[in-house]
């Protein structure tokens, strides 16, 4: 099997995974979009902590939300193991206990946050630069 072949299943897994997702919380789209960005930027802070500026660059980044969203996946695998057999209040409860920030103990790996800080550094000096040159 090849790399793209791969890809291909495992994205078509991760679709189908959201769609039953959808059904168990009865949820749509849009909650659904909106508590995964709601629990990253809440990550971010829980991971970050003070640093407002890393957070506000980080939650504008690519590759933070590539990162978080495999994470995501990886947790919604998990909960549609058991999610049917619980009640309704208890799968909404379990799903946004199981996506808690605190939760998450993986970090993105070091080229993620590398490439994330160097984009962030380089728009840092140019902004300085620019204002250097309105003095």
């Amino acid at each position: 099997m090849t790399d793209m072949s791969y890809l291909k299943i495992l994205k078509a897994q991760h679709i189908t995974d959201r769609q039953r997702i959808l059904e168990l919380l009865t949820w749509d789209e849009l909650q659904y979009g909106e508590f995964q960005m709601k629990m990253g930027e809440a990550w971010l802070r829980h991971y970050l902590g003070n640093d407002a500026y890393g957070i506000e660059y980080l939650v504008k980044d690519r590759m933070f939300w590539k990162w978080w969203i495999n994470q995501w996946n990886h947790r919604d695998e998990s909960f549609l193991t058991y999610a049917a057999s619980l009640t309704y209040s208890a799968r909404i409860n379990k799903y946004e206990y199981l996506h808690s920030p605190k939760l998450l103990h993986a970090r993105p790996h070091s080229c993620v946050l590398e490439e994330s800080y160097a984009r962030m550094i380089g728009e840092l000096l140019d902004n300085k630069n620019k204002f250097d040159d309105t003095i």
